[in-house]
């Protein structure tokens, strides 16, 4: 939802990011060593505000992104990947948990301490197998992909 409001305001939240993007850029990167700071003492925190702070986490480094990419334009080389992507982000989003809960299997994260590598491993491993499944798909099935995969 938050992206639709944006979307629907970007005009307006692009000038107002360019008008002080230092000062913008400053303060998300702020938020996000502030959060860093609070995992890296994970160990004092009960689970939920492990989960919390991670999530904050990944919300601030979107939004990090957004300000550091608020005015420019995307040449078309980077459109193609973006867009095949976003085509297929439903099917990665049905896929990606049957990968998920493999690797999870075999890469076991401690409770209550933050571990960036295996975090990394494992959303690496919910990412890249329902990518590789959808490009085998669309090159396998053709259009019939849509409707068999959903992309």
């Amino acid at each position: 939802m938050l992206g639709w409001w944006v979307r629907l305001h970007r005009e307006a939240i692009v000038s107002a990011l360019c008008a002080q993007r230092a000062r913008w850029v400053g303060c998300v990167g702020g938020v996000w060593i502030a959060l860093a700071t609070v995992l890296a003492f994970g160990k004092l925190l009960p689970q939920v505000g492990v989960s919390a702070t991670a999530w904050l986490m990944i919300l601030t480094s979107l939004g990090f992104g957004f300000v550091l990419s608020a005015e420019r334009e995307f040449p078309l080389p980077l459109m193609r990947p973006l867009r095949w992507l976003s085509d297929a982000s439903y099917p990665v989003y049905l896929f990606h948990l049957f990968f998920l809960t493999v690797a999870a299997q075999e890469i076991r994260m401690a409770s209550r301490v933050f571990e960036p590598e295996k975090l990394f491993a494992l959303w690496l491993c919910g990412m890249v197998g329902p990518i590789v499944v959808v490009s085998m798909g669309r090159k396998l099935l053709g259009p019939r992909s849509r409707i068999l995969l959903g992309a």
